[in-house]
């Protein structure tokens, strides 16, 4: 049952997070590096404002999280990855072999209901996911400071992510779509932090990779 309810809060959040949409290609070459930190930056600004936050609810209801997180420092990243993964469906094949119940029921899906629960299963929704080993505090706090930044310069046709580190703050994810760039803040332990070995051991994803993107140093 643990499983099943995990696989509906995938779905779920699926639908709640706006995911930055694909639309036909055309050519450029957007500097994603930089428009990643235009993200950051903004995510920075929003955890730091009482204001913002009380529009969804009460600031002090996470201030201790807060404190963790609006550390000033999102502007200049310690380490940038470029993420990828492979067919969301070796998620869920990891699922089935610890639930039999949940892969009947699965199996009892048309091909066009599984295909569109298979849609939802984005990147960006399995690693906000990982949120949820932090407690429920942390997820209600970090799905207010989601963040979209337009650019017309994003044109390509195939989603890309970018996984910022910094020196204090909590890891971004930053998903790059059409005409538009997407931010969301995950919870990784600071142990695990290190590598791109061990950062792929918290996300625990099947065919996560994780390639670096540009040294820290030529960005200070």
């Amino acid at each position: 049952m643990r499983v099943r309810k995990m696989i509906s809060i995938l779905l779920l959040s699926a639908l709640l997070f706006c995911p930055v949409c694909n639309a036909c290609s055309e050519t450029a070459e957007p500097d994603d590096y930089r428009i990643g930190l235009e993200v950051t930056a903004l995510m920075g600004e929003m955890v730091g404002s009482d204001a913002y936050l009380s529009l969804f609810s009460r600031p002090e209801t996470f201030s201790e999280i807060r404190e963790r997180v609006n550390t000033h420092d999102y502007d200049r990243p310690a380490a940038v990855y470029a993420v990828s993964m492979g067919d969301p469906a070796s998620y869920l094949e990891e699922i089935f072999r610890a639930d039999p119940e949940s892969r009947e029921t699965w199996d009892s899906l048309s091909p066009a209901l599984q295909n569109q629960a298979l849609a939802r299963l984005s990147l960006s929704v399995l690693l906000a996911n990982t949120n949820a080993r932090a407690g429920s505090a942390y997820v209600a706090l970090f799905s207010m400071l989601n963040a979209v930044v337009r650019n017309e310069t994003l044109t390509n046709e195939k989603t890309r992510h970018y996984l910022y580190f910094f020196e204090q703050g909590a890891p971004i994810l930053v998903t790059f779509g059409y005409h538009a760039a997407s931010g969301q803040f995950l919870s990784v332990p600071g142990e695990y932090r290190d590598s791109p070995e061990k950062i792929v051991e918290y996300l625990g994803l099947p065919g996560l990779e994780l390639v670096p993107v540009k040294a820290a140093e030529s960005v200070r």
